[in-house]
């Protein structure tokens, strides 16, 4: 199995892969069946050595294309390959060992030295945060999760090892404390919004999203259900729920109203999915008795509607309130700011420092932090951490 694009990081990186022994792996751990002679296919490429079929991990999305006899390169073995494929990689050097590695025993990559099987991007740490780039809901969090698989917790015990026994533990807990910081970027916060029908609900809801997801309107019940949207405040990776509007229909319900029983219902989701959301954005029309209320670990008031009553310039509405349809720039502005104030996330400084050691799943962010905690943390503790991160 040959590297047939330059060494080195890459947009893309082309393998070739003949030979009896590599071609079974190859059909092995592709998703799909192979190409036929003028084919192309695309999948995902998992271990071939796991036990979990298709929950076993997923190494990278590729395309598969039948070599052309007639334009076959020598293969190494020193014979021309009638069954040899080219495979289309993501670029990264660290993907491309990873492959290589999985699907043939001596991997040769032109120009560069091989490593021994045994090398230190086996780790586990290094290939679950691999595994993980693709699934990543911000673009600051694959980037930290492509930091940890090219190696940046490696280097940052090599430079802990040149610390006093006595300094290492502090180290370890600020790389601790940088996991736990980045954990918002790695994994999607839920964000439900509340209050009263007609309080604005859908129309924020529809601004934060970027889209008409929700339909607005001043008749009370319209949003009957619970609306789940993806997207992004700021740097976060957020899931908005868009809840129905509270008001007391008790008497309705039990009168039969079966309008007001489906209401009802949606009233029920919409206070079990706000129990369990991360933050609850609660709104209120704005009015002279209106007090902001700063936001704590699992509630936020706001006053919405403001250009009703203050006019249509934000810089002159008290903290904490907001007109979603007349600005919405400036509604953005106010539902990160409280947010970021709720979930501890100001003052964090850069979000993403190219190389950084981060621990990013609870397993590594558990495991330093013990090891952070010893008086003295010396060679044999950190080698014995690393390798089980």
């Amino acid at each position: 199995m040959t590297q047939l694009t330059p060494a080195g990081s890459g947009g893309v990186a082309v393998l070739r892969v003949a030979g009896t022994a590599a071609v079974a792996r190859l059909r092995q751990s592709f998703s799909g069946d192979l190409p036929g002679a003028t084919g192309i296919a695309y999948g995902v490429l998992r271990d071939p050595d796991a036990a979990g079929g298709d929950a076993s991990e997923v190494f990278d999305e590729v395309l598969v294309v039948r070599a052309h006899p007639e334009i076959d390169v020598v293969s190494p073995v020193g014979r021309a390959s009638d069954d040899a494929f080219e495979l289309h990689t993501h670029g990264s050097p660290f993907v491309v060992g990873e492959i290589m590695a999985r699907l043939d025993p001596a991997p040769s990559i032109d120009g560069a030295e091989e490593e021994p099987v045994d090398r230190p991007s086996h780790r586990p740490f290094r290939r679950r945060a691999q595994s993980l780039v693709h699934r990543a809901p911000s673009g600051l969090g694959a980037r930290i999760l492509l930091d940890q698989a090219a190696g940046a917790m490696d280097e940052a015990f090599a430079r802990i090892k040149g610390l006093p026994l006595g300094e290492r533990g502090a180290q370890l807990h600020r790389i601790v404390e940088r996991g736990r910081a980045s954990q918002r970027l790695l994994k999607e916060s839920t964000v439900a919004i509340v209050g009263p029908v007609n309080a604005g609900k859908s129309t924020l809801f529809n601004v934060l999203v970027g889209a008409d997801a929700a339909s607005v309107s001043s008749e009370a019940g319209t949003t009957r259900d619970a609306l789940l949207e993806r997207a992004h405040i700021g740097p976060w990776p957020v899931r908005f729920l868009d809840t129905a509007g509270e008001r007391d229909l008790t008497g309705l319900a039990a009168s039969g109203d079966r309008s007001a029983q489906v209401e009802q219902a949606g009233q029920r989701i919409a206070q079990d999915l706000a129990s369990r959301a991360d933050l609850v954005l609660r709104l209120v029309p704005f009015d002279g008795a209106f007090q902001p209320r700063e936001a704590s670990s699992q509630e936020v008031l706001l006053g919405t509607q403001a250009a009703v009553d203050l006019g249509p310039m934000p810089d002159a509405w008290p903290p904490f309130t907001l007109s979603a349809k007349e600005a919405p720039d400036h509604a953005r502005d106010v539902v990160q700011a409280a947010f970021e104030s709720a979930l501890g996330l100001r003052g964090l400084g850069e979000l993403w420092i190219p190389g950084e050691a981060v621990p990013f799943d609870s397993q590594s962010l558990g495991m330093l932090a013990d090891v952070a905690k010893l008086p003295e943390v010396d060679d044999r503790t950190l080698d014995s951490a690393l390798e089980h991160l």
